[in-house]
């Protein structure tokens, strides 16, 4: 009975250990992951510093932290860059400038976001020169219908002249028949 008893002293001692020594930190590492999948990157890694299995397994969960602080740093640059890229092509189409261009390639869905405005400003460009051809026909037109309505108020002044002195000679005929 006294055997018996020491044994599951024992047992009941390695079972708390294990719990100590192994489930609570494997439990731990899983809420530290929990915590990262909440976005939260900021925390402690516990158990790195084990030279065992779980020490590995606590470390590669502390290179993945590592890479996802990385990945969003690297994620933030990208967006600044984006508005930045965007932005400033947005400015130069506010300035007037239809042959501005973003050269530098953007990630993802936002390359087909920067070949989208190059496409529509180099669309608009188009569209403005056409704009401006006709203009300057128009232009042309408008001066060549200025100059025919001078010539025709010309000679209307001249006929009108001419007219007044024909009804001077009629007059003066008139006068001279009567």
């Amino acid at each position: 009975l006294a055997g018996l008893a020491l044994g599951l002293g024992v047992l009941a001692a390695i079972a708390y250990a294990a719990r100590h020594y192994l489930v609570a930190v494997i439990l731990q590492l899983a809420e530290n992951v929990k915590i990262m999948a909440d976005g939260k990157l900021d925390i402690a890694i516990a158990a790195t510093e084990r030279p065992d299995e779980i020490g590995s397994l606590a470390r590669s969960v502390g290179t993945l932290r590592d890479g996802l602080i990385r990945s969003r740093a690297d994620t933030a640059k990208q967006a600044d860059m984006i508005v930045a890229s965007i932005g400033k092509g947005l400015d130069q189409l506010a300035a007037g400038n239809l042959t501005y261009r973003i050269d530098q390639p953007l990630v993802g869905a936002f390359e087909q976001l920067r070949r989208n405005f190059n496409d529509a400003l180099q669309s608009l460009g188009k569209t403005m020169a056409n704009v401006r051809g006709s203009t300057q026909e128009l232009q042309g037109v408008a001066h060549d219908i200025g100059r025919a309505a001078r010539d025709l108020a010309d000679r209307n002044a001249n006929q009108a002249g001419n007219l007044q002195e024909t009804a001077a000679a009629l007059t003066s005929l008139s006068d001279r028949v009567a």
